[in-house]
C-alpha cells in the first residue's frame, strides 16, 4: 500500500515538515544556489529510491550568461556608463521535481549544484542532520554516485549494488547500520525470495525497526527453517509476543522442530506458546521438550497457556521422563503431564537402593493420576 507522505502521521515520520517543506520549494527554483542543493539534498537523504525504471527525458540545465567582464575598449565594464548592455534574460522557472525520480538526473543536478556543497552542508548541520554522514560528504570533491548511501552507510563501496526492491523496502529501515550489516540483510532478502512477498517484507522490515538490526536478522535467518505458507504467520507472532526482545538461538532446536513437525493447523498455537515463552525468559529446555514431545507422540495436541516456568528442567529431563513411563501409555498423557511439571515440587527422599520398581498396568491406559507421579521420580532420578 502506498500512501502520500502528507497522510503519514509525524510520529511515525519525524522528518515529515522539513521534507514536504522542501519538496514544495523545489518545484519552483529560479536560480541555483546552496538553498537549493540543501532542499535536494534533504529529500535524497530523507528517502530511498523506488524501484522504478529509470526513464524520462534528460534534464538538460543552462548557466546564465557571464557578467560583463573588464575590456579595453569598456575598461569599468560598463559600470557608471550610460550605455548599458542588454539585461540579461530572466532564467526560466524550474521544477526540480521530477529530475530527482531519476538516478541520471539526479546526478547532472547533483554536479551542477555541488560546488555551493559548503553553504548547503552547513544549513543541513543546523537541521541537525547526523554529523557524521554530512563530514562524509564534504570530502567528496565531487558528487557521490549515491548520496543516501554515504551518509548513512559509511563504508559502503561507491558502486554499491543492492537489489532495487531492497533499497526500496528494507533498506530505510537499517539506517545507520554498518555496511557488513547491510550485505548481510541484502544477502537474506535475496535467499527468502523477499521480493517476492510483499507482506512478508513489510513485517520484515518492521522487525528491524523495533529490534536491533544484528537481533532483526538472528529472526531472519530462523525464518528459513519454518514453512513457505507459514512465514508470514511466524513474523507476525515474533511481534506480537515480543519475542523478537531475545535471541532465536535461545529455542533453536525448538525451531526447527516446529517447522519440519507441526502441522499446518497447529503450527500456529505451537508456534504461540513456543515464542510466547521465549519473550517471558521460560526455560528454553522445557519450551522445547513441549515442541519435542508435541510432534513426536501428540501431533494432534493443543497447547494451553504457560502460566509458569520449570527451572529445574534441565537438558536430561525429558530422557528420565520417557525412561519412567510404562510399556503402554497414551502420548497426550506424556504431553499433559509435561505440563503439570512445573507445579510438581521435586521429591528428594530415595529407598534404598534408589530403584523403584514399575508398575506397569497392561489392563489399562496410563492414567493422569500415574503420570503425575512418575514424573517426581524422573526428576528424583536427574538428581
Amino acid at each position: 500500500m502506498n500512501v502520500p507522505v502528507r497522510a503519514v502521521d509525524q510520529r511515525l515520520l519525524a522528518e515529515k515538515p522539513r521534507l514536504c517543506a522542501a519538496w514544495e520549494r523545489l518545484c519552483d527554483v529560479a536560480a541555483f544556489d546552496g538553498s537549493v542543493l540543501a532542499d535536494v539534498l534533504t529529500v535524497l537523504l530523507s528517502t530511498a529510491p523506488a524501484a522504478f525504471p529509470d526513464i524520462g527525458p534528460l534534464l538538460r540545465l543552462t548557466s546564465p550568461p557571464p557578467l560583463p567582464r573588464r575590456t579595453a575598449g569598456h575598461p569599468r565594464a560598463f559600470k557608471g556608463t550610460k550605455y548599458r548592455p542588454p539585461k540579461r534574460p530572466r532564467p526560466a522557472v524550474l521544477d526540480l521535481r521530477s529530475a530527482l525520480c531519476s538516478r541520471r538526473n539526479t546526478y547532472a543536478l547533483l554536479e551542477h549544484l555541488w560546488p555551493w556543497r559548503a553553504e548547503a552542508l552547513a544549513q543541513l548541520a543546523r537541521l541537525r542532520f547526523d554529523e557524521a554522514g554530512l563530514a562524509r560528504l564534504a570530502r567528496c570533491p565531487t558528487p557521490p554516485l549515491d548520496p543516501y548511501l554515504l551518509f548513512h552507510h559509511g563504508g559502503s563501496p561507491p558502486p554499491a549494488k543492492l537489489a532495487p526492491l531492497f533499497v526500496e523496502w528494507i533498506l530505510p529501515a537499517l539506517a545507520g547500520a554498518s555496511w557488513p550489516i547491510v550485505r548481510r540483510a541484502a544477502s537474506l532478502f535475496e535467499q527468502l525470495r523477499l521480493a517476492d512477498e510483499r507482506h512478508l517484507a513489510a513485517l520484515g522490515a518492521r522487525l528491524v525497526r523495533v529490534a536491533s538490526a544484528e537481533r532483526a536478522l538472528e529472526w531472519w535467518e530462523a525464518l528459513g527453517g519454518q514453512p513457505g505458507d507459514r512465514r508470514s504467520d511466524f513474523f507476525a507472532l515474533v511481534l506480537d509476543t515480543g519475542a523478537w526482545t531475545e535471541s532465536p538461538a535461545r529455542v533453536s532446536e525448538a525451531l526447527v522442530d516446529l517447522g519440519h513437525g507441526a502441522k499446518a493447523e497447529r503450527y500456529k498455537p505451537w508456534a504461540f506458546v513456543l515464542l510466547a515463552g521465549l519473550a517471558r525468559k521460560l526455560n528454553p529446555a522445557y519450551l522445547a521438550a513441549g515442541i519435542r514431545f508435541a510432534v513426536a507422540y501428540a501431533p494432534n495436541w493443543w497447547f494451553g497457556e504457560l502460566a509458569d516456568d520449570a527451572p529445574d528442567f534441565g537438558p536430561g529431563t525429558a530422557a528420565a521422563l520417557l525412561a519412567a513411563l510404562p510399556a503402554e501409555w497414551d502420548g497426550d498423557l506424556l504431553i499433559s503431564g509435561h505440563m503439570d511439571a512445573r507445579n510438581r515440587p521435586p521429591l528428594h527422599d530415595r529407598r534404598p537402593g534408589g530403584q523403584h520398581p514399575r508398575r506397569a498396568r497392561p489392563s489399562r491406559g496410563l492414567e493422569a493420576g500415574d503420570l503425575r507421579r512418575l514424573l517426581p521420580r524422573a526428576r528424583r532420578e536427574l538428581c
